[in-house]
């Protein structure tokens, strides 16, 4: 999951693959509030629902991207 399939985490610098996960997290963050942002304008309580699951999704997204993120750099801190 870290790394493209066929490819070893040896051949890609780590700088590399956390430059990528940072711009991950900016996307998904970004996601993140133009949802949040549709949601505040939702009257309809079913836009409203449907709006707080893809927001749900996309929180957990971001998390998910975060931990990764952390995972990189502790690898990158012990030289990996």
């Amino acid at each position: 999951r870290d790394v493209p399939q066929g490819v070893g985490r040896k051949s890609v610098p780590i700088g590399r693959l956390l430059r990528e996960a940072e711009k991950q997290m900016v996307r998904l963050q970004r996601q993140r509030d133009r949802i949040t942002e549709t949601l505040t304008g939702a009257v309809d309580p079913q836009e409203m629902t449907r709006r707080g699951g893809e927001l749900a999704a996309a929180q957990a997204a971001l998390d998910e991207a975060e931990e990764h993120w952390l995972s990189l750099a502790e690898e990158a801190e012990s030289g990996g």
